[in-house]
């Protein structure tokens, strides 16, 4: 039925989003965001996570929800070692 999807539950709450409108791609060296047809990239700053809220902040959909995963190895460029391997991407 959806090529991505994702299950989120909490406290008893569950939630189901499948399908992405777009995504968020962190690298070493760049973000990239793709947004329905629209495709940007940006270098990566000393805040990664920062950079990450401010993309979804641009997307300015009303009422709406992101949800995605990170890879572990995000944990190296928030440590501020993008020498180590990180690759990570949040679908929305």
């Amino acid at each position: 039925m959806f090529d991505q999807y994702v299950i989120y539950e909490q406290n008893g709450d569950v939630r189901f989003a499948g399908g992405a409108l777009g995504e968020i791609r962190v690298g070493r060296s760049e973000i990239r965001r793709r947004w329905l047809d629209e495709e940007t990239a940006a270098p990566l700053g000393s805040h990664p996570l920062h950079q990450v809220h401010e993309e979804l902040r641009q997307l300015a959909v009303e009422g709406w929800t992101a949800y995605g995963w990170m890879a572990f190895e995000f944990s190296h460029l928030y440590a501020g070692r993008p020498d180590r391997p990180a690759t990570t991407t949040c679908s929305i």
